[in-house]
């Protein structure tokens, strides 16, 4: 018999964490006058419940059982502290967004999608509470750390077999992927705190709420970037009707939906510091870098791409310079391949590349050797229906850049933070071992989601500008 669930703490448990992340957000954004409500809205929600994570953190390790209102108290304050912090920062009006008068044929196109969005999202809403799916890596993997800390009321360590079976006492519990980041399970367990139960449907709600947010900020900064309304509109759409992005908003537990999300804010935030060179967007695209980090193994490759962008584009080297840093950097990597080179890097763990094998912190070691799976990805990305019209779209792009001889410009860190991640992921399915989920089909999907957003973005930036860069 399940525990009855309270719906006071289940909507809390919802709109706290989205009330304190925007409430932040604001107070971060509002002098630089670049944002709108869709910006603040998008970036809060996970921003909310990251912090709100963090908060739990600290009181498991100030040793507080968790409790739910105490938590919420805490939460509430931090809130109360941000509106205190923006009444002493003198806010800056928002840039308004120009935009033509909407003709007739326009609002009822735009009315149309966001219609056809709400019909979508409801009938997904229905699938997580009546029948959700649940996934064997959240069933088996996620999911059971969540249960045992609410069970529990604190954060009980998981740790590797070997001391689990040499134990006498409770104390420790054992899963497979036991080093796996916390984030996520943590989202769940607040769900759970606030729902007074770890057994319902509902508690998977944030599933619904993170992808609803995250197109409220794909909407919020194309207006930004130049877009008119019925064009971010259709670009909601486009990125919120994906297949596969709905199969993962549906799979309850699953981490890549926040992973996508994350990434996705923290390009976007990328391309605006890039844009208007904002410190504000600076530090929300380091801070979703983070999160990234934060929530998934893949996340750590993520999060150090764009932290790296930042940093390549902070020190403006001059063209030649990049060109000599990057044939060092082949060369570097030739020597590696053939003497080998292993580097200890604190808190994180070892780093080796030889001719052989790849150690990675966090992320373990791989045998290097060539699989030519061109021909699954391909089939992916242009044959299946997870994308819709995406990559062709994208391949539209470079012919177009081809023909107007615009590779020679300078690249935005938006897309090279894309093609950053593209290159990695061709090398880790090409030659390690991962290329077998890649032919049964089981793993290339689950990483490109987490390119949607940024690609969906940058598709609707640049056929607005002038020049594509």
């Amino acid at each position: 018999m399940t525990d009855p669930i309270s719906f006071v703490g289940l909507i809390t448990s919802l709109l706290l964490p989205w009330l304190l992340g925007s409430i932040w957000t604001y107070w971060l954004l509002c002098k630089s006058g670049r944002w709108n409500i869709f910006v603040i809205l998008g970036h809060g929600y996970l921003a909310g419940l990251f912090i709100t994570t963090v908060i739990i953190r600290l009181w498991n390790l100030a040793g507080i059982p968790l409790h739910f209102w105490g938590l919420t108290t805490t939460v509430l304050v931090l809130a109360v502290c941000g509106l205190f912090a923006i009444r002493f920062k003198r806010p800056c009006v928002a840039i308004a967004q120009r935009s033509h008068t909407l003709k007739q044929w326009e609002i009822a196109v735009i009315t149309a999608l966001l219609v056809l969005i709400a019909y979508r999202y409801i009938t997904i809403a229905q699938e997580i509470a009546l029948r959700p799916l649940f996934p064997w890596d959240a069933w088996s993997q996620w999911a059971p750390k969540a249960i045992v800390w609410y069970n529990n009321k604190e954060v009980t360590p998981f740790v590797d077999l070997g001391p689990w079976l040499a134990q006498k006492d409770a104390a420790y519990h054992y899963i497979n992927t036991w080093n796996y980041p916390l984030t996520v399970p943590l989202i769940q367990l607040w769900g759970m705190l606030g729902a007074g139960t770890s057994d319902h449907t509902l508690i998977y709600l944030p599933w619904l709420l993170v992808i609803l947010s995250l197109g409220l900020a794909v909407y919020g900064h194309l207006r930004l970037s130049g877009p008119c309304i019925l064009k971010a509109t259709l670009a909601c759409y486009f990125l919120l009707n994906m297949p596969y992005i709905n199969v993962h908003t549906a799979l309850a537990g699953y981490a890549d939906i926040w992973l996508a999300t994350a990434f996705g804010l923290a390009t976007f935030a990328l391309h605006e510091w890039k844009e208007t060179r904002q410190w504000s967007y600076g530090i929300l695209s380091v801070f979703f870098a983070i999160a990234c980090i934060q929530l998934k193994g893949p996340g750590i490759i993520l999060g150090v791409v764009v932290i790296s962008v930042i940093s390549i584009y902070l020190i403006k080297f001059s063209f030649k310079t990049y060109m000599g840093l990057g044939l060092a950097l082949i060369g570097a990597f030739a020597y590696a391949l053939v003497n080998g080179i292993q580097i200890d890097i604190p808190l994180l763990g070892t780093l080796a590349l030889t001719k052989e094998l790849v150690q990675l912190p966090h992320l373990g070691t791989f045998a290097i050797t060539y699989h030519p799976v061109h021909a699954v990805f391909l089939n992916s990305l242009f044959d299946m229906l997870n994308w819709n019209m995406l990559w062709y779209l994208l391949a539209l792009i470079a012919v177009l850049k081809i023909i107007r001889v615009e590779f020679s410009t300078t690249p935005t860190p938006l897309l090279v933070s894309i093609l950053f991640v593209m290159l990695l992921y061709a090398f880790v399915f090409s030659f390690t071992g991962n290329y077998v989920y890649a032919e049964i089909g089981t793993l290339q999907n689950r990483v490109l989601i987490y390119l949607m957003p940024s690609v969906v973005f940058y598709i609707f930036v640049t056929t607005t500008v002038r020049n594509f860069r």
